[in-house]
């Protein structure tokens, strides 16, 4: 097993660094992915929490998810 690779993403404004066994590419557009969300949520919602945000963006790439199942 590969070991973990520090990636820095930025979602909503801030800077995480994110270990991952993945390949650096996918884990920059996972988070690409879940900043876009949390960005779309926000626009949609007069929401300024950004725990808020986070929670209703894991809520809908969740039910994305079941769907594809």
């Amino acid at each position: 097993m590969a070991e973990p690779e520090v990636v820095r993403i930025r979602l909503f404004g801030s800077d995480y660094d994110i270990a991952s066994t993945e390949d650096i590419d996918h884990t920059q557009k996972v988070g690409r992915y879940v900043d876009e969300k949390m960005h779309e949520i926000a626009s949609q919602a007069s929401i300024r929490s950004v725990s808020t945000i986070a929670v209703l963006a894991a809520v809908n790439m969740a039910d994305e998810l079941r769907k594809e199942l």
